[in-house]
């Protein structure tokens, strides 16, 4: 590949990532018109070379990431874990309490 060419490809992959064809063609001091030729030229020449270029774009779905876990663990004695996850019921939470709490001795 040239300098020319490369140079040519660089300012296409700026246009295709949203800069101005008339911004990068003044940038590389010419017309607009050259710049759009040059962008189908290299294109031809892809796919002559069995280059394939970029896939075809597909769907995509953007979805929130899970909510942080709401859980929390007791270290028991004795070196025991208790886990109580989010939306315990609180009121089975204070009889487990309470149990734990007779049977701490």
């Amino acid at each position: 590949m040239t300098p020319k060419e490369q140079r040519y490809r660089d300012a296409i992959a700026e246009h295709e990532r949203g800069a101005s064809i008339a911004v990068l063609a003044r940038r590389l001091g010419v017309k607009p018109s050259t710049l759009v030729w040059w962008r189908s030229e290299l294109k031809r020449r892809d796919r002559k070379r069995g280059d394939p270029g970029p896939g075809p774009l597909l769907p995509v779905r953007v979805v929130p990431p899970p909510a942080p876990s709401r859980d929390f663990e007791l270290s028991l004695p004795g070196g025991a874990q208790l886990r109580i996850p989010a939306g315990f019921d609180t009121c089975d939470f204070d009889r487990l309490l309470g149990v734990l709490a007779r049977h701490s001795c």
